[in-house]
């Protein structure tokens, strides 16, 4: 083709365009990239390691009153939850019939059935006075081994 050729001349023109088209928007794109990526890099920029330090302590103590009021409700859910769990072990103790230690005492005045260290059983209840005695709270009998709550009396009316 030569360049008088109007058609050519116009193909030519067209071509020279898209390529200026392109190298523009490639451009504007290419800027934008670089300029993104320095916002990046500022953003992630390394800081000064006391710096650094001393935002973390400040957001810590901001946060304090937060983590404080959770470790305090944290703490009461597992007050109450041992305060349950002990008085299910004493359902459970109480329903199994099984002889506990004198470490954990029966509750004053109550009748209880008992082993005493030579090994008879009687019936006992540990007084106001923390000592224990005799059903009949005639006789006081030292303390016993181990002792078990009384099962349920039957009903002799009928």
């Amino acid at each position: 083709m030569s360049t008088n050729d109007p058609d050519a001349k116009l193909l030519e023109t067209y071509e020279q365009e898209c390529r200026d088209v392109a190298g523009l928007k490639l451009s504007e794109v290419n800027i934008r990239l670089q300029k993104q990526v320095a916002e990046r890099a500022a953003k992630y920029k390394p800081r000064n390691p006391l710096d650094e330090l001393r935002r973390l302590r400040e957001q810590a103590r901001l946060a304090m009153p937060e983590i404080m009021e959770f470790n305090d409700q944290a703490l009461e859910h597992i007050e109450r939850l041992i305060d349950e769990n002990e008085r299910l072990e004493g359902e459970l103790e109480e329903a199994r019939g099984i002889w506990r230690s004198v470490g954990k005492l029966p509750e004053p005045n109550v009748d209880v059935l008992v082993i005493r260290q030579i090994g008879n059983k009687c019936v006992a209840y540990i007084g106001s006075d923390d000592n224990w005695w005799t059903n009949e709270g005639t006789e006081q009998i030292g303390t016993p081994t181990h002792w078990m709550p009384l099962p349920e009396a039957p009903d002799v009316r009928r």
